[in-house]
């Protein structure tokens, strides 16, 4: 009994509002095509990523193995330190769960499934955040709607751990001004547990770029809140602002120490990847938010829809996709205005002080700095900033930080239709007025697209929608009921028209984002998904063949045959893109492939694949072919043109190889260079990386130094060799140097070195040896034991009665 009041103890109680279910089942409406009928998602990251992640980890799991190294794509790669797979995620878990009980197929549908939900999660969590303000229904509702069903996310639902992530934002932000509003000790620990479950969340969700964001927002609106509760002075107000900074900060640090099995091995994977340096200035502008975009704001397919086989805009649609509906611009702008010149507006929300007017200052104000700091490389001084300002080198596309205008937008768009009354005076006129010219607007644009057809008509029939929808939004505010019993509405009148035009607002909002998502992540038949258990098992760890896809016909078959961003509508044979060649599809049929799309690759990889790709692309192909051999590639991927390729296999090429001597360096890039200086090196010399340069002083080459190497067993994690040679040397495996790997040697603990710039060797005695290669890397297990106990403390630090 002591256990099950302890337990009950600890489960949050949630009260859920009946017209949340309306926020919960608006995303599952517009997902629809994804989850029911057959068909599923498949479009970029999703078919390139995500479902071949957890579909991996899965048969590491069933196979009795913990998912930590992949050792089909790139010649080895960690797998759960990859931090976009999120397999600590405990929806990733229901997922996986999902295969197991209905193959790939149910992954897929339930890849659907969650993205509705989370997005869902998201509406409801922004509609509780505008509550505590004192928002009313109708303002909550549009608000909810507006971010849960924004062009933000909506457009980037193929990029699931980007949804994942921000769906915790407006969670975060609610249970962080709680806790700043927090009375007693009670109410601290309990928003205090729950903020850490969401930060905890969110950084296992796997996009961390995301949750830098939301972090930095969270700690400027603990900043700003701290300045607004008190009235008592500065003394006091400093105080405050101390000690919630004290909670947010204890806050995300308990939270990081929760997700430490995922951040710690992920930090070393990054600390060894080709990002360690910072990511290429020219490469991480590359989504810098396009200025004509901001004709987007109010009409979303101004420059064409992929979806509708019209986009002509710049770049890509879904990086600059910043939308909340046509309206919603115009009732933030209405919001500020209003409030500005009010000076007694005041919220009834959970402090008696807390005022409205600076809270939609504050979010107004972000939104714009985060639209202008997403103007990146077109930004004149975010060189500047680049340079001088830490953080802003680690991530890649300035356009994504235009989730916090996305975020504010919603905000400000909830207090204007909250703040909105019964026109009259002033504000009749101008409604009348905007009305008119939208009406005007619509019958201008409708004529000239008829006159001119051919004349760029993504523009004319945004100008004639947007017309429409604030014709049709203006007549509506102009029917908005009066709140109070007036001598012309009697009372029993009041409530039902009032019912009904809030409903019409609402929808007036659904319908119209609703009009924005459709369409925007496609689907295709569910049988992209079919495997075959059969070849499933005959091709399972088949590590021995290897294949390799040159980058540049990798980019071809990617972004001009199967996923160009003008249009969706060009795939109709699901066929031949599950027979593509394409990274990370392998892992669906466990096939291994040089290539890697993982967004972390180890260092010395990126640099081999680099070499690789530029001695094509110079026309050496004596020497590409010849490092494809030494690289243990056996089989060459060529294109011929975009609907067709071949196989060209590449003789005398081993995974496994015996070298009698070898030569030290202390650098990858002192390796590499030897290797291409002398053919021979790769072949019959070896090249290592250390710091002791009298490793093989002993060594005497005989006549007959070959070995026979047997492997033995052989998964993920371990590989077990048997290798009997005459005399000392080196055993090279040909799959990709990274720490954690354990070596030993008749069972003596041996190190591993790097070998010829990316591969990894081990010595071996004369006579039998036993080697085996274990991964084991210790950021995991020490990860593991900082979350386990962070999550007890948790436990029964939200455990403890009320008067502790």
């Amino acid at each position: 009994m002591k256990v099950w009041l302890f337990l009950k103890s600890i489960v949050p109680r949630w009260t859920t509002d009946p017209k949340e279910w309306i926020l919960w089942a608006s995303p599952f409406i517009l997902f629809s095509p994804g989850i029911l009928g057959g068909r599923v998602y498949y479009w970029g990251t999703i078919l390139l990523q995500f479902i071949p992640w957890r579909h991996l980890a899965l048969e590491l799991i069933r196979d009795g193995e913990i998912p930590l190294w992949n050792p089909y794509s790139g010649m080895g790669a960690p797998l759960l330190a990859n931090y976009q797979s999120a397999l600590l995620y405990p929806p990733t878990w229901i997922l996986m769960a999902l295969e197991a009980l209905g193959g790939l197929e149910w992954s897929a549908i339930g890849q659907g499934i969650f993205i509705a939900l989370h997005l869902g999660f998201c509406a409801v969590g922004t509609k509780r955040f505008l509550q505590d303000w004192g928002i009313k229904d109708l303002g909550q509702m549009v608000g909810g709607i507006a971010f849960g069903l924004s062009g933000y996310l909506v457009s980037r639902a193929s990029f699931q751990s980007i949804v994942f992530s921000v769906s915790w934002m407006p969670w975060i932000l609610l249970f962080a001004q709680r806790l700043a509003f927090s009375n007693n000790r009670y109410q601290k620990r309990r928003n205090v547990s729950r903020l850490v479950v969401s930060l905890a969340m969110n950084f296992l969700a796997g996009h961390a770029q995301s949750s830098w964001y939301i972090l930095w927002t969270g700690t400027l609106w603990m900043i700003w809140q701290s300045l607004l509760v008190n009235p008592f002075g500065w003394r006091a107000i400093g105080q405050r602002l101390g000690k919630n900074l004290f909670w947010w900060g204890l806050s995300v640090c308990w939270a990081a120490f929760i997700a430490a099995a995922q951040l710690i091995p992920t930090g070393e994977y990054l600390l060894n990847s080709q990002r360690s340096t910072g990511i290429d200035r020219e490469v991480g502008l590359t989504y810098s938010y396009w200025p004509w975009r901001f004709l987007t704001l109010l009409m979303p397919d101004f420059f064409g829809n992929p979806a509708r086989d019209t986009y002509w805009g710049y770049a890509n649609y879904w990086e600059d996709a910043v939308y909340s509906g046509s309206m919603a611009v115009l009732l933030g702008i209405f919001a500020i205005g209003k409030l500005w010149f009010k000076r007694t507006t005041q919220s009834t929300g959970i402090v008696a002080h807390h005022h409205l007017k600076p809270i939609v200052l504050f979010w107004g104000g972000i939104s714009i700095v985060a639209m202008v700091l997403a103007l990146g490389k077109n930004l004149p001084f975010y060189a500047w900033l680049l340079d001088t300002v830490p953080g802003f080198d680690l991530f890649q596309a300035p356009t994504r930080i235009s989730l916090i205008a996305q975020f504010g937008l919603a905000v400000l768009a909830a207090v204007g239709m909250d703040q909105w009354e019964a026109p009259h005076g002033k504000i009749l006129y101008w409604t009348r007025l905007a009305t008119a010219g939208f009406f005007s607007m619509f019958l201008v644009s409708s004529l000239v697209s008829f006159q001119f057809r051919d004349f760029y008509p993504t523009i004319l029939k945004s100008f004639q929608l947007f017309g429409l929808m604030g014709l049709v939004f203006g007549l509506l505010l102009l029917l908005k009921p009066q709140d109070k019993e007036s001598e012309d509405h009697p009372q029993r009148m009041i409530p039902r028209f009032s019912r009904i035009w809030t409903i019409s607002i609402f929808m007036f909002f659904l319908v119209d984002l609703f009009r924005m998502g459709w369409g925007l992540n496609p689907v295709i038949s569910i049988e992209l998904y079919h495997q075959s258990s059969k070849d499933r098992d005959e091709r399972k760890f088949a590590l021995s063949q290897r294949f390799f896809l040159h980058p540049d016909d990798e980019y071809v078959i990617k972004f001009e045959r199967f996923f160009r961003f003008d249009t969706f509508r060009n795939l109709k044979d699901w066929r031949a893109l599950r027979q593509s060649w394409l990274p990370n599809i392998n892992l669906l049929d466990e096939t291994a492939m040089v290539n890697n799309f993982d967004p972390f690759v180890p260092a010395r990889y990126a640099r081999w694949l680099e070499t690789v790709a530029d001695l094509r692309r110079k026309g050496d192909n004596l020497t590409y072919l010849w490092l494809l051999r030494m690289s243990g590639v056996d089989s060459l991927i060529e294109i011929e043109g975009l609907e067709a390729w071949k196989i060209i296999p590449l003789e005398g090429s081993e995974r496994w190889q015996f070298f009698p001597c070898a030569e030290v360096v202390k650098t990858s890039d002192e390796a590499l260079t030897k290797v291409l200086s002398d053919p021979e090196f790769g072949l019959s010399k070896l090249v290592l990386e250390s710091e002791k340069e009298n490793l093989d002083a002993a060594c005497r080459t005989q006549a007959d130094s070959a070995a026979t190497i047997d492997v033995f067993t052989e998964s993920a994690n371990r590989i077990q060799v048997k290798v009997d040679t005459s005399q000392g040397g080196w055993l090279m495996l040909k799959d990709a140097f990274y720490p954690g790997w354990i070596g030993r040697v008749n069972g003596v603990k041996k190190p591993i070195f790097a070998a010829n710039g990316v591969f990894r060797a081990i010595q071996v005695h004369p006579g039998t040896n036993l080697v085996e290669f274990h991964y084991r890397p210790i950021s995991f297990e020490l990860g593991s034991i900082l979350s386990v106990l962070s999550l007890m403390t948790l436990v029964f630090y939200r455990g403890m009665r009320k008067d502790d």
